[in-house]
């Protein structure tokens, strides 16, 4: 084998090969000389040092590389002369080199040979391979490595030895190496495992002292005898006497528990096992200690159950334990516990005694006599005579009752020793008596049925009790009236409703419920007579269940409470038409009175053009029964000249400018009338705090100058600033929106500080007042900053439904946001600049309202000096003129709201109306707005009556009564006498809208009454939609009708047959939620229509960024609301919201009519025409409907007022906010005469919402805004 043959053996040698191969090349060769043995490196290094044959050598390097299984080469071996050319070393050395090389191994190879013998502590052979190549091997190398080999041995097998607790053991291995283990660090080896020797230790002992107590003593002396080197044979000796006392103890514990459990013997067979251990007297205290613990244990459960009255439970523990408890000490239990079982005791004697076990209850007794006195056995004998006596009296009337009297008597025997035979007879003739009225009233109910079948079965089975001819005069009765009824039904098939009429009045033949069974008979066979005679636009006539009972009424008065859509004219038409047929009555003695002019008109169409019989003639083309109230009073009363209407509203402005120009106080007071609105309304005029919430929350003052504000600190503000001349705009809209804070490029400050501010800002503020030549923003906080009283806060925030903290956290940040920082704006958009150019903030509260007007105005002029602005007040005369030319159009609205009320209330008792007005004597604004309706009254009576003629209205001479003059001049005429021949013609009065009615009509019915007593009315409305009030009606007598007509009936008509069942469903929803009386719609359409969309029109989105594709198309909407000058209007961008997101709506239905709703005729401070002329332009400049006339034809817009009996496929609710639905206005409490209240005010707004929203056929949209959302929604 060459040199180096063993590196190519051993693949992991062919790693470290090539690694020293590489330090070769780069000159590092001594560390691979290290490994040759160390003649061959010294003739290396001799030979690389002195000849410098690196080339030479590399090569060598190379072939042994290579893998040359051979020796050097010739080339090597010359090389190898060379050596020895230097003299360095012999030539006999060489050949001894290359001789012996080529019998050995590598260095490295014998190392390993000899760490595998001492791994395996062979020393032996370890010192045989060393010897045997000890001319190779250095030996203080193998000493140290033999030397390391055995200490590591040693402490192995020490640790083992002390780890195991064999200390001789390891002395001795530690004796045989003290010559490489120092002594000081084998003692601290032992101390190291110490603590666990003595865990060893104790652990050995426990064992030991277990199998001892085991008795197991073989097992015990094998573990002592294991660990002999750590116990000891006194801790052998203490271990076997503890071992022996746990085993007595134990001994002694298993003695005790079998004594406990009663298993003596047992106790015995352990004793005698271990009597080598335990003594007799250890056993009998064992023994005794067991039964005293059993005993006390025993007594505490007896004690227990006498506590809990368990006395059966005792006694049975007691016999159980006989041997350890004894009678004493039981009856000591008794006596102790005697209280509480001295009850259950008597209960069960008192159970025996009512079981009839008189002998058992004796032998209880006589056991429990210690606790049961004899006068106490007494009075329970007693009391259970008494209770089995009622009981078997219960039983007995039980029997009665159901007719058993076999059984009564049988109880009667088992008892009549404690029960008087007089006293059983009485009781049976009572129940004879009261048996005999319930069967006679089951009987009399069958023949009222006109069941006779049954009527006679239970005749049959009480026939020892009902009197016969009683019997059979009911039932002779009930064959009379049965005979009728299929008579009348012969009628009733031929339709002939008159004759059945009569004869189921006649003669009082049928009893109340037989006439209801005539009333369904006639009501089905109604609804088939004009199914099958009528046909209406070629359908026929269909009549529902609700409608035929309404029209089949023959009860002299009848009020039919229709809902909405419910099809009332219908019903009306449907009652003509049978009342001229059916009843024949002339057509001069039917009429129909209407409020609104259109009815009459949409009755006479229907039934003169429409309806037709099934033969296709037309006979009603010339009938003409409906009118209006006020027609058939022009035709009673018969006026000279005509009877002012349309022109009332203009005949009284040319009144009250008549009055402006004569009086010249006249228009300072109107001025001073407007200049003082306040509203004091307390809490308690409110049923529930949700209500007085919501008026303040929709309060609203008019200004001076025509605005609506929201509070009255607001309006004095307005005011104030009117009338020195200080122009502003209320609410003006700012729009942050627009500021990017990368456009400030002065500090970074203002940069961050405008960033801060943002965040919390909307797009859109509106301060309360911009002055506009100041360019300041003024805000009246609703608050008091310094206010510290919990509960005013608390009430703040359930009022307006933001806390008083958050309110006044927005307060600070619409101060952060007009500070100084705004000057850094550097946009010239008009938006910004507009915000960078206000100078200043002004603020008042609330607080400073706690004074009168005037100190609040004195306030307002030092603010305004403060900031250097002069306050100058204007002249008076031109202010007063100014606000007259504001208000004209409200005042004359107001006063002929004061004439209509006056007329309707107070029409015939002037006297009574001047004391009503001295009663508001205190509330100045009250009575000189009652005092101003009273001149304008008087003067307009005059003019009616051409006394003192004004020159101005010239042209209105032929007018000489109005309309409820007109009324009231008819009920004089018919008091009088002068129309008797009309009146009594008169058979039927149909009124429609019966919901308006008011005292001037109730006296025309009145009067027609007085003089037609036998006249019928058949009175049709809905008391959800009472919404005239204003005009003097009175829903009450729609409430109280049973209370103004005698021989009254109510019939409801309430399927809607106009509405989806969602709209229907969310308007019945909002009445219930609001507090109303009466039953709800039913739809008719189930599941069908589009569901009550409400939208937030902040959401509709609008581009305002000016240059982009979105901007051109939604410029359309935007320049609706820019002059042609560019100003655009205040809240414009939420106007063109409101217009986009109608104009969508109208295009998602292309083919559908559209109706559009307000509650105003103003929406955003202009007019509500205005508004549909824009959306008309906009709908035709997008092509979405093509002409303006296709627009007028599709879509309409009207107040909630107007829509009143109207109905569209889409209905859309334009601003919905607070303050515009509800709204409260201080001119409400100017009509407190009439009986105006706030709570009436808020209902009648309710109920314009229901009207409003039941106007939708499929879909109903109700457009609001995030901030305003009305009150009303909630209630959705």
């Amino acid at each position: 084998m060459g040199l180096f043959d063993f590196f190519f053996k051993r693949k992991q040698e062919e790693v470290r090969i090539d690694k020293e191969l590489n330090e070769i090349k780069k000159g590092q060769s001594d560390k691979f000389l290290s490994y040759l043995p160390r003649r061959t490196y010294q003739y290396f290094e001799l030979w690389h040092e002195e000849m410098s044959l690196k080339k030479d050598y590399i090569n060598i390097i190379s072939n042994i590389q290579s893998g040359r299984d051979s020796l050097l080469s010739d080339r090597e071996n010359e090389l190898l002369i060379k050596l020895f050319s230097t003299n360095i070393i012999s030539r006999q050395n060489i050949a001894e080199y290359c001789f012996r090389f080529n019998d050995i191994q590598s260095e490295d190879v014998l190392w390993n040979k000899i760490i595998e013998y001492l791994e395996r502590y062979d020393y032996r052979s370890a010192d045989q391979e060393y010897y045997k190549y000890v001319d190779f091997l250095q030996k203080e190398e193998y000493v140290d490595l033999k030397n390391s080999y055995r200490e590591e041995s040693a402490w192995t097998r020490i640790n083992s030895c002390l780890k195991s607790g064999k200390i001789t053991k390891a002395d001795l291995i530690w004796g045989n190496h003290k010559d490489i283990i120092p002594e000081k660090k084998y003692e601290i080896a032992k101390e190291k495992n110490a603590e666990h020797i003595r865990t060893l230790q104790k652990g050995a002992i426990f064992d030991i002292i277990a199998y001892l107590e085991g008795q197991d003593v073989k097992a015990a002396e094998k573990i002592y005898y294991k660990f002999r080197d750590i116990i000891t044979e006194a801790d052998y000796a203490e271990a076997k006497q503890e071992a022996q006392k746990q085993l007595k103890n134990s001994v002694l514990k298993k003695i005790k528990r079998n004594v406990e459990r009663r298993d003596i013997q047992k106790a015995e067979q352990i004793y005698s096992r271990f009597k080598n251990i335990i003594t007799n007297n250890d056993y009998e205290e064992a023994k005794q200690a067991a039964q005293k613990r059993v005993k006390d244990s025993t007594l505490k459960r007896i004690a227990k159950n006498l506590e809990n009255q368990d006395i059966k439970n005792a006694e049975q523990i007691h016999s159980d334990f006989q041997d350890l408890i004894t009678n004493k000490e039981y009856n000591e239990l008794l006596r102790q516990y005697g209280k509480n079982i001295k009850i259950p005791i008597l209960n069960k004697i008192k159970v025996l005694l009512d079981d009839f076990q008189t002998e058992a209850a004796e032998q209880e007794y006589l056991k429990f006599r210690k606790i049961v006195t004899e006068k106490e056995y007494h009075k329970v004998k007693i009391e259970s005579q008494v209770k089995i006596k009622s009981n078997a009296w219960q039983r007995i009337r039980d029997y009665l009752g159901k007719n058993e009297f076999e059984m009564a008597e049988n109880e009667y025997n088992k008892h009549k020793d404690i029960i008087p035979k007089s006293e059983y007879l009485k009781e049976k003739l009572n129940y004879s008596k009261q048996i005999e009225s319930s069967v006679w009233n089951q009987i009399i109910d069958k023949f009222e049925q006109f069941n006779l079948i049954a009527a006679e079965d239970l005749y049959n089975k009480f026939q020892y009790i009902i009197n016969k001819e009683k019997y059979v005069k009911e039932k002779q009765k009930c064959e009379l009236a049965k005979c009728l009824l299929d008579e009348i039904i012969n009628h009733l098939r031929q339709y002939n409703f008159k004759k059945a009429d009569e004869l189921a009045n006649q003669n009082n033949v049928f009893t109340t419920l037989q006439k209801e069974i005539y009333k369904k008979y006639k009501v089905d066979y109604l609804k088939d007579y004009f199914f099958e005679s009528y046909i209406e636009d070629g359908k026929p006539f269909k009549l529902d269940e609700q409608q035929s009972a309404a029209v089949a009424s023959s009860n002299q008065n009848t009020l039919v409470s229709a809902r909405a859509g419910s099809g009332k004219t219908r019903t009306i038409v449907a009652k003509i038409l049978y009342l001229l047929e059916k009843e024949q009555l002339p057509r001069d003695s039917v009429y129909v009175f209407a409020f609104n002019k259109n009815v009459p008109v949409e009755i006479s169409q229907r039934i003169q053009n429409q309806i037709r019989l099934r033969n296709n003639s037309q006979k009603y083309s010339e009938v003409d029964v409906a009118h209006t109230f006020h027609k058939v009073a022009l035709k009673w009363a018969k006026p000279e000249g005509k009877v002012l209407a349309e022109n009332k509203r203009i005949f009284i402005k040319l009144i009250i400018d008549h009055l402006k120009q004569s009086d010249p106080n006249f228009a300072a007071r109107v001025y001073k009338l407007f200049r003082n609105e306040s509203m004091k309304v307390e809490r308690t005029q409110f049923k529930d705090p949700e209500a007085y919430y919501t008026f303040i929350r929709n309060k609203k003052y008019f200004t001076l100058n025509g605005e609506i504000v929201k509070s009255l600190g607001e309006k004095w503000i307005a005011d104030f600033l009117f009338e020195h001349g200080i122009d502003y705009r209320y609410e003006y809209s700012f729009y942050p929106g627009y500021i990017n804070p990368s456009e400030i490029k002065e500090s970074e400050k203002d940069k961050q500080t405008c960033k801060a501010i943002l965040k919390n800002m909307t797009s859109e503020i509106k301060p309360d007042f911009y002055l506009i030549k100041e360019k300041v923003v003024w805000e009246h906080w609703g608050i008091d900053e310094k206010e510290t009283n919990e509960i005013s806060k608390k009430e703040f925030g359930q009022i307006f439904e933001t806390s008083w903290q958050d309110y006044r956290s927005k307060m600070q940040v619409k101060r952060d946001f007009w500070g100084v920082w705004r000057k850094s704006l550097n946009s010239k958009h008009w938006a910004i600049k507009s915000i960078r150019d206000v100078n200043k903030l002004i603020e008042t509260s609330v607080s400073d309202l706690d004074y009168n007007r005037e100190t609040f105005e004195l306030h307002l002029i030092e603010l305004l000096k403060a900031e250097n602005i002069t306050v100058i007040k204007r002249n008076q005369n031109e202010l007063i003129q100014e606000v007259w030319e504001k208000v004209i159009s409200k005042f004359v609205f107001m006063i002929e709201s004061f004439i209509n009320r006056y007329q309707q209330r107070f029409f015939d008792s002037g006297l009574l109306f001047n004391d009503q007005i001295e009663k508001y004597h205190d509330d100045e604004r009250i009575y000189e707005f009652l005092k101003l309706g009273q001149e304008v009254l008087q003067l307009y009576e005059c003019q009616l009556n051409q006394a003192n003629k004004i020159s101005s209205l010239k042209h209105y001479e032929q007018y000489r009564i109005d309309f409820n003059q007109l009324i009231l001049e008819a009920i004089k005429k018919i008091e009088n006498g002068n129309i008797n021949e009309d009146i009594l013609k008169i058979k039927y009065i149909l009124i429609d809208e019966y919901q308006d009615f008011s005292e001037l009509f109730f006296r025309l019915i009145n009067s027609i009454r007085s003089k037609n007593p036998n006249v019928n009315f058949f009175c049709v409305g809905d008391d959800w939609q009472a919404i005239n009030r204003f005009a003097g009606s009175d829903v009450e007598y729609f409430h109280k009708f049973n209370s103004y007509f005698a021989n009254a009936i109510v019939k409801e008509i309430s399927t809607n047959y106009r509405s989806s069942e969602e709209i229907i469903s969310k308007s019945n929803k909002f009445m219930y939620e609001s507090l109303f009386d009466g039953s709800p719609a039913k739809a008719f359409r189930k599941g069908t229509g589009f569901n009550v969309d409400i939208k937030e029109v902040d959401d509709v989105y609008i581009e305002l960024r000016e240059g982009n594709d979105f901007f051109l198309r939604d410029k359309i909407y935007i320049e609706q609301f820019i002059s042609g000058n560019g100003v655009k209007e205040n809240e414009y961008q939420i106007k063109a919201r409101y217009l986009k997101k109608c104009v969508e709506i109208i295009k998602e239905y292309p083919k559908k009519k559209i109706l559009i709703l307000h509650r105003n005729n103003y929406f955003k401070f202009k007019g509500l025409e205005q508004f549909f002329n824009k959306l008309i332009k906009v709908l035709v400049k997008l092509q979405i409907i093509k002409s303006e006339k296709e627009c007028k034809e599709r879509v309409t817009i009207k107040t909630m007022h107007a829509s009143k009996g109207l109905e569209s496929d889409v209905v859309i609710l334009l601003e919905i906010n607070q303050g515009i639905i509800p709204m409260f206005h201080p001119d409400t409490e100017l009509f407190k005469i009439f009986g105006e209240e706030i709570e009436n005010n808020l209902d009648d707004q309710r109920r314009l919402f229901y009207v409003a929203m039941t106007r939708a056929k499929e879909n109903l949209y109700i457009l609001t805004e995030k901030e305003k959302r009305s009150d009303f929604l909630k209630l959705l």
